[in-house]
């Protein structure tokens, strides 16, 4: 018999991975569970990963796609302890450009990281899905890095 118990939502801000080809992680999402009026989510797809490799929900809201179907085949797992653990790893950078959001993700460093073996986080950018689709240019990571306004997650979080 299938679980049917939904995961509660994370009491504060949290970063999760959806796994895609190569047992890897092709996409971020971020949970804002404290947002109001309600609580949100944004899908941040890796900068060249296929579409076929981004999570399904992209375009639904949270209260739609937060269903025990998420949790099942260990395609999205929870990141945030490991980037909590990190620092000079994963960094926030804010952006002030159409359609991309409120900022971009980067994750650099020396070989990728993960949760455990299996999952590996690439190097590179993740970006609003959104701003993906309709093909808008980011910065590659070695521009963004290279700003002094990036936030380093593995500190804030």
């Amino acid at each position: 018999m299938p679980n049917t118990t939904v995961p509660p939502l994370p009491k504060g801000d949290s970063i999760f991975g959806w796994i895609g080809e190569g047992r890897r992680v092709t996409a971020l999402v971020i949970v804002y569970p404290k947002f109001e009026p309600e609580p949100v989510w944004s899908a941040m797809p890796l900068v060249g990963a296929e579409t076929k490799d981004w999570p399904p929900f992209v375009t639904q809201d949270l209260d739609q796609a937060w269903t025990s179907e998420l949790f099942q085949g260990c395609k999205f797992v929870d990141l945030t302890d490991v980037i909590r653990e990190t620092q000079q790893i994963v960094y926030w950078v804010p952006m002030d450009a159409p359609d991309v959001g409120a900022g971009v993700i980067v994750t650099n460093s020396p070989a990728p990281f993960s949760e455990s073996d299996s999952f590996p986080i690439p190097n590179g950018v993740y970006v609003y899905h959104a701003a993906l689709t309709l093909g808008v240019q980011v910065l590659p990571a070695e521009g963004l890095l290279a700003r002094g306004d990036k936030v380093d997650l593995g500190l804030v979080l």
